[in-house]
């Protein structure tokens, strides 16, 4: 039979990237990669949680990927609010959360349902069970929407599980090379190589007939004005022209909607007409997930000191330089451009987001670019040479 694999979830791999006793690995999600700290006796230090780890001026710097702290309806009715944890799916009967122990199962009120896994995500072939996996396990677990584990995540099973429409799963045992059916209330009950294949196959199939195709949207860009103007291409198709600030799009079946930047907010329109559905509104992105809109916190990135010790956080700004004479680039998407300023080491803005690009400073001068122009300024952001040339 040939092998095909469902998600490869669970997989750990070790980056060549070492801060003194300590070295970074990720945990490969299936469809985002996660990264932790190891110490010299691969103990994880740090839980793999993050987008990027690296180190500068004696910091850790842990970059996140995008978090959600709200929910919304298509209208803009708030139905959801989670403080210091990120909303990573929502659905009409429970939701995923992320905290800083991982992720769990809640339902719409955002009441646990479940333990903590390294991750959890949906199943493409079945909305009644979620997919779990865990750093200690390299094996794959199955939990249904009200948080029962069905299949543990430590198991024997291949990494191919089958679903049903009748919510039974499919399963090989590789250490007995047995196969089995397994049902939602956990009962499992011995079946024969040939009825998992069928099951195997007739997955595959689904997933390619026409209705349950998934479309590959990514935004793409066009300059103007010093800036970018965003669009959407659909399986390499134009799908909306390159018009706006900035545009955010999920890959999926049956995608309908998109959300698009405006004067700085954001709103949701339909990808086949551009009819708005929501005028622009949030000051944070938004992202559409089964027809709900989830709001970013805005969070970046977090500092901890040598003992991991939190020093600040990063919201609604990118940092682009190690702090230098106290002072660090900083770059936030203001309108359809990219602009950079200065924070101190209390992420206090000091020369606001104004330049083309800037870099640090040196000497008590650092080099601008502003309206196409070079020069140098001071640490008050008073220019103080006509151009860089004069001051070589």
């Amino acid at each position: 039979m040939k092998k095909l694999f469902l998600i490869l979830t669970g997989l750990i791999f070790v980056q060549n990237i070492s801060f003194a006793q300590y070295e970074t690995f990720y945990f490969n999600t299936g469809d985002k990669l996660l990264y932790g700290l190891k110490n010299e006796k691969e103990k994880v230090i740090v839980k793999p949680a993050y987008r990027e780890i690296y180190k500068s001026n004696g910091n850790y710097i842990f970059k996140h990927y995008p978090q959600y702290k709200s929910v919304y309806t298509l209208s803009g009715v708030n139905l959801l609010n989670i403080e210091d944890s990120s909303i990573e799916y929502y659905d009409n009967d429970f939701v995923v959360i992320k905290d800083e122990k991982g992720y769990y199962l809640a339902d719409n009120l955002g009441q646990r349902r479940s333990k903590h896994y390294t991750y959890i995500q949906s199943n493409p072939y079945n909305k009644n069970y979620m997919l779990l996996s865990d750093l200690k396990y390299k094996t794959m677990g199955v939990m249904n929407k009200k948080g029962k584990v069905i299949i543990p995540v430590k198991n024997n099973y291949n990494w191919y599980f089958a679903f049903s429409n009748d919510d039974k799963i499919f399963v090989k045992n590789e250490k007995k090379n047995k196969y089995y059916i397994i049902e939602e209330t956990g009962k499992k009950t011995l079946t024969d190589e040939q009825t998992y294949e069928n099951a195997v196959k007739k997955q595959e199939n689904d997933k390619d007939k026409p209705e349950n195709k998934k479309h590959f949207y990514s935004k793409y860009f066009t300059e103007k004005d010093n800036g970018y103007l965003y669009g959407i291409d659909e399986d390499r198709e134009v799908a909306v022209e390159p018009k706006y600030e900035d545009i955010s799009v999920e890959a999926g079946k049956n995608v309908i909607f998109f959300t698009y930047k405006e004067n700085d907010k954001w709103g949701v329109k339909t990808i086949s007409d551009e009819k708005v559905i929501l005028k622009p509104c949030f000051n944070q992105p938004i992202k559409i997930i089964n027809n709900f809109i989830l709001e970013e916190t805005g969070l970046n990135a977090s500092y901890y000191d040598e003992k991991f010790n939190k020093q600040f956080d990063l919201y609604n700004m990118s940092i682009n330089s190690d702090y230098s004479e106290g002072l660090a680039v900083v770059s936030k998407h203001i309108g359809n451009q990219f602009k950079y300023g200065y924070i101190d080491k209390n992420v206090n803005v000091v020369i606001d987001f104004q330049f083309e690009y800037a870099n640090p400073f040196i000497a008590g001068k650092a080099l601008v670019k502003q309206s196409g122009e070079e020069f140098y300024i001071d640490k008050q952001g008073n220019r103080i040479a006509e151009t860089w040339k004069s001051m070589r």
